[in-house]
């Protein structure tokens, strides 16, 4: 939430946006409040100066809903109102792409990340509908493991399942190839 979609000021001559306060009535059926850094857990109420600073966020639950409403009282300590905000849930695409990998058979080769086009070998990418997106937060699950090899983070050598992308942009996922005869994996 940002002060485009949520401000409300008060007369008086001593306000600051921090004595705002807005408590939630009601609402949030597919979703919850919480603060952008994470902390804190889910919220129940938040000040003007937290919306000013964009450190609160809708999260939602995952569910096919399309939509969730927030109701809420927003005060200054002597006076109260009541209102509501509705939030609509986008469905998030996230488009990947692998580049080709080559290798020579018991071979480590690192695979590397990318936001956009997969341009070079080893490389997964990701495009998103998102205006915007911390490449951070991305993680891959993978679906399928390879047949003749494994994915690794550097620090191990378990086969992973999740694969964030810090890690691919940081060079810290190797495939193993695992010394079969096979030219393709």
């Amino acid at each position: 939430l940002n002060r485009s979609i949520l401000e409300y000021a008060d007369d008086d001559s001593d306000f600051h946006s921090g004595s705002l306060t807005y408590d939630i009535q009601a609402g949030l059926t597919h979703g919850y409040l919480m603060r952008s850094s994470g902390e804190g857990g889910q919220l129940s109420s938040f000040t003007q100066r937290d919306i000013n600073h964009a450190d609160v966020v809708y999260v939602h639950n995952g569910s096919t809903a399309s939509g969730d409403f927030i109701s809420f009282s927003v005060s200054d300590g002597v006076h109260s109102v009541t209102n509501g905000i509705l939030v609509e849930v986008m469905a998030l695409t996230l488009d990947t792409t692998v580049g080709d990998l080559h290798t020579t058979e018991g071979s480590a080769v690192p695979v590397y990340a990318s936001h956009g086009p997969a341009t070079d070998t080893a490389t997964i990418a990701f495009t998103s509908n998102l205006l915007t997106i911390d490449v951070h937060e991305v993680k891959f699950r993978v679906v399928k493991q390879p047949a003749h090899g494994k994915l690794v983070h550097r620090d191990s050598s378990a086969a992973l399942d999740v694969l964030a992308m810090s890690d691919l942009i940081l060079g810290r996922i190797n495939y193993v190839h695992d010394d079969t005869d096979t030219p393709a994996d």
